[in-house]
């Protein structure tokens, strides 16, 4: 899955919600996954090293740029979907 609720999640390995995000903690640590953590909407977003890499790019190129700006080519490089 490219989204997952946290507290799916956490249901789904028989854990409680802070164990499944600590866990995910690590495992981006040990760089085995990649993604962002929003805990106020209670989700992981997987975000591969390549669609990291893209957005990167776009920062590198650009210099300086503003959120608005890397919100709006994150949405372009990062296939929700997860096709």
């Amino acid at each position: 899955y490219k989204v997952v609720v946290l507290d799916d999640l956490a249901t789904e390995f028989e854990m409680k919600t802070k164990d499944a995000v600590a866990r995910i903690q690590t495992l981006e640590k040990e760089a085995k996954l990649t993604g962002i953590m929003d805990e106020t909407g209670g989700k992981f977003i997987h975000i591969t090293k390549d669609e990291m890499a893209k957005v990167a790019t776009f920062i590198k190129s650009k210099g300086r740029v503003c959120v608005d700006d890397i919100v709006a080519q994150s949405n372009k490089f990062i296939d929700l979907a997860g096709s």
